[in-house]
């Protein structure tokens, strides 16, 4: 109940343990300097590129597999699977969706992936809601700015 929290001690047990749960997450991340500002007058060799990722990657946070501890941060169940995930992008980052008639599997991939979601939602071919569409993105935020632009096309349709 908020009448709950809007007591004085309860708000100052809340706002102590969300400055101990704030300093934590704070000590935890690494402020690293900037060490490359500008673009380089020279590439580097493919060896120092590598050197130089593995070198920052070294300092990642290390998960076991199948840990579920960080929901939404990894989707990794076991190695083999993320050995399957690593020769799956393996194949595709060279493709640009962007470009259909170039990449025409990604553009498949997609619209499975997209018919399967309608399903799961009793949406697509063959149901009582055959109109439903969908669309990809690389995710995160133009994900969600995508939901509120469609409810607002949608509100404005209807």
């Amino acid at each position: 109940c908020s009448c709950l929290r809007s007591a004085p001690i309860i708000r100052g047990l809340v706002a102590k343990e969300t400055a101990k749960a704030s300093a934590k997450v704070s000590a935890g991340i690494k402020r690293d300097s900037l060490s490359i500002t500008q673009l380089p007058k020279q590439g580097r060799p493919a060896k120092a590129v590598l050197e130089l990722l593995k070198s920052r990657e070294a300092h990642n946070v290390r998960v076991a597999p199948g840990d579920s501890s960080m929901s939404g941060v990894i989707y990794i169940s076991h190695e083999a699977h993320k050995a399957l995930l690593d020769e799956v992008y393996s194949l595709f980052s060279w493709t640009n969706p962007l470009h259909a008639d170039i990449f025409p599997s990604v553009r498949q991939m997609e619209a499975e992936v997209i018919a399967m979601t309608a399903a799961m939602l009793h949406g697509g071919p063959g149901t009582t809601a055959p109109d439903v569409c969908g669309a990809m993105t690389s995710g995160m935020q133009r994900s969600s700015m995508l939901v509120h632009l469609t409810s607002q096309l949608m509100s404005w349709v209807q």
